[in-house]
């Protein structure tokens, strides 16, 4: 068995089938507990309606196809729809195209979703000039309100 971070597509683990392992199918998600010969416990989960879509972007990426700007940007809104602030701005780290003004305002519909947006953009030290200007208002904002 083996077992890759598909969005990075990082190798983690190689589990022989020699090695001993106690699995246990979880019924409520369909994933699995498992345990290794020197007693560290892990969980898999897959969920399809976000595995199959991953897949497919980073098919896309790998062999240069055009439909990845598009597929950045339906999962880039996606991902803020869902208030998954952090995904978002990792997509858009490496979307050059999803980081002007006009994005700053569809994250803007509350000063603090846009200033975690901003703070994982800073955390993946990808800031550019005017997110870094917005970044340190919101900041200033935030100081004075307390």
């Amino acid at each position: 068995m083996y077992l890759y971070e598909i969005s990075t597509c990082k190798f983690i683990l190689k589990y022989e089938s020699s090695t001993p392992i106690l699995l246990l199918k979880k019924s409520v998600t369909g994933g699995l507990n498992f345990i290794n010969k020197n007693g560290k416990v892990f969980t898999l989960d897959i969920f399809e309606a976000k595995l199959i879509p991953l897949i497919g972007f980073k098919l896309a990426e790998t062999h240069n196809l055009n439909v990845t700007d598009k597929m950045r940007a339906d999962e880039f809104k996606s991902c803020l729809v869902k208030n998954e602030i952090k995904t978002a701005a990792y997509i858009s780290a490496k979307t050059p195209f999803l980081r002007d003004e006009n994005v700053l305002r569809s994250v803007e519909t509350s000063e603090n979703k846009l200033l975690n947006y901003l703070t994982e953009l800073k955390s993946l030290d990808t800031l550019k000039e005017i997110e870094k200007v917005k970044y340190f208002e919101l900041l200033k904002l935030k100081k004075e309100e307390e």
